[in-house]
């Protein structure tokens, strides 16, 4: 036969029943060997969990990527070739775009646990938590405290550049009355050495774990008065280390609420004896996605109208919606660094309804 045209790039999911007989099917790809396999392995069990959980029969077709993007090509043709009707996975760029062309090629939707907007298009949708999201509902949280002159320290790279960009995004719409960025080396970030611009009301940093703690360590040799900022930070604090930096307690960042995702935790260690990687809960928020459709739209749950609907989707991360570009618009709460947890302090909207 003669081999299938990419639609382009406005054209429709089109398929209203499933692909083969037998109901719908759910591909799943993930890392099951190589460098990654233990992420693989626990983002497996969680979609595994969320399945046993909402007891429904939904046939899931997993395989593996290897963590490679030929690996991640094989993995979803054989999927396909199995009658999946949506695809959930892979995990990192190069496997998404490799295994998106597969699906693209059939028609069938995409829903990456990238956090990647590069990787993202018209029916493959990335998951993951968005940091520019994440970093403008922080900093806009700050204006609402008056805190509007922010100096950034960002890694030289495409993380800083980001960053950059949203400020700047930010400054331009008045937001801000002033945002400074100080770029440092990410191999070295202790290597630090400069001080809040005249007039910072509020300090942004975006690194996380180990990193984090030594652009702390360099800030804080480096200027005697860094205690009197209010700190900011990303999506990368939302890590039980952050609590353990005592110049962070009362710092601010903007993540899903932890909350909510205990109980997940805690069946998921009951079940398989150790606490699961954060970003386990996007496998399992993704199968509970294609659960609710299959039992609201039944006929056809997985058309471009039922995935981009406004009202979007309820998940262990809270309240999200898939666009149409392919992105991943999420609902996020404004966290406040304490010595045990994260508190909640300007919680997300439970939903996308008016």
């Amino acid at each position: 036969p003669a081999p299938s045209t990419p639609p382009p790039k406005s054209a429709p999911l089109e398929h209203t029943a499933p692909r083969t007989s037998g109901g719908y099917k759910v591909g799943l790809l993930l890392p099951l060997s190589g460098e990654h396999k233990a992420l693989g392995k626990a983002l497996s069990q969680a979609a595994e969990l969320s399945l046993f959980e909402k007891n429904e029969n939904v046939t899931l077709l997993m395989a593996d990527t290897r963590g490679t993007k030929d690996g991640a090509k094989a993995a979803a043709r054989q999927v396909l070739s199995e009658g999946a009707d949506i695809v959930l996975g892979p995990v990192f760029s190069d496997a998404v775009t490799a295994a998106a062309a597969e699906a693209t090629k059939e028609r069938v939707p995409v829903l990456a646990f990238s956090n990647n907007k590069a990787v993202a298009k018209n029916g493959v949708y990335v998951l993951g938590f968005d940091p520019a999201q994440q970093l403008e509902r922080v900093v806009r949280f700050a204006a609402t405290k008056g805190l509007t002159h922010i100096t950034a320290y960002v890694p030289n790279n495409a993380d800083g550049a980001l960053v950059k960009g949203v400020l700047t995004a930010l400054q331009r719409d008045g937001l801000l009355k002033g945002a400074n960025t100080v770029s440092y080396d990410p191999k070295s970030p202790g290597t630090l050495s400069y001080k809040a611009t005249p007039g910072t009301e509020a300090l942004l940093i975006t690194e996380g774990g180990q990193a984090l703690s030594r652009v702390i360590s360099a800030l804080m040799y480096h200027d005697e008065h860094v205690g009197k900022y209010q700190f900011l930070g990303s999506g990368q604090w939302d890590n039980p280390a952050t609590k353990a930096e005592e110049t962070l307690n009362g710092a601010w960042f903007a993540a899903p609420n932890p909350g909510a995702r205990v109980g997940f935790e805690k069946t998921f260690l009951e079940t398989y004896g150790y606490t699961p990687p954060r970003l386990a809960t996007l496998s399992y928020d993704a199968v509970t996605l294609v659960v609710t459709l299959l039992k609201h739209f039944p006929k056809k749950p997985f058309t471009k109208e039922v995935l981009e609907r406004a009202h979007g989707f309820s998940g262990i991360d809270g309240a999200f919606r898939l666009r149409e570009n392919g992105t991943t618009e999420r609902h996020l709460s404004i966290l406040e660094v304490t010595p045990h947890v994260f508190q909640v302090i300007d919680p997300a909207p439970r939903t996308f309804e008016r």
